[in-house]
């Protein structure tokens, strides 16, 4: 992970959340997902490189074990704990959770999404 500041989201997902693709003929896909007046895209740079792939991977796999649990939970009748909003600092990175979807932003400048800055003196 590059260091710097981070930029982190906690989402809240209810039965009113939603996630949507778009593919395109000529510029990299989208990947949205969407929560109360909360709209997340994740885009990708326009020359795409064996670490986007793997993240894509990462990601259908964390999704798919996001949706086991959530189907497990569901299956057993228990709900899940609900913290309220804590802060938490790491390593100088402050995260907000609040037991929802966390999203993380790590690339420095901001990118298409307008997501992230970089501290500039951690180089």
């Amino acid at each position: 992970m590059a260091g710097g500041r981070m930029s982190a989201l906690s989402l809240p997902i209810d039965g009113g959340a939603s996630t949507e693709f778009k593919s395109f003929r000529a510029r990299t896909p989208l990947f949205s997902v969407s929560a109360g007046r909360v709209l997340v895209t994740l885009t990708l740079p326009e020359r795409l490189g064996a670490s986007d792939v793997e993240f894509a991977r990462r990601l259908a796999e964390q999704a798919a074990a996001y949706a086991g649990e959530v189907e497990r939970l569901y299956r057993c009748g228990r709900r899940p704990r609900r913290a309220g909003p804590r802060r938490a600092v790491r390593r100088g990175r402050e995260r907000l959770s609040d037991g929802g979807l966390q999203l993380h932003h790590t690339h420095g400048r901001p990118g298409r999404d307008g997501i992230g800055e970089r501290d500039p003196a951690a180089g």
